[in-house]
């Protein structure tokens, strides 16, 4: 799933956004959006300190959004369930 974000490009914030959703869903962690732009999405863990983050953007020699920063550690406690 990750993996697919980073080698696939996709062709819209929208698409990448959707992407996120389905893999922090899947490892069950909250995330939140650091950047929020139509050429360009961060996201970060909500746990303090946790490493984890994902940075993508429209790459200008093609048009299509990829992943261009990706940091897979989360090592935290933050989970989905945690938080409700």
């Amino acid at each position: 799933m990750l993996e697919a974000m980073i080698v696939h490009k996709m062709e819209s914030t929208r698409q990448f956004k959707e992407a996120l959703v389905e893999f922090v869903v899947a490892k069950r962690f909250d995330y939140k959006l650091v950047r929020n732009e139509k050429d360009k999405v961060s996201a970060k863990c909500k746990g303090e300190g946790c490493p984890w983050e994902i940075y993508a953007l429209v790459d200008n020699g093609d048009d299509f959004f990829k992943v261009k920063k990706l940091v897979p550690q989360h090592d935290c406690s933050i989970t989905l369930t945690s938080l409700r």
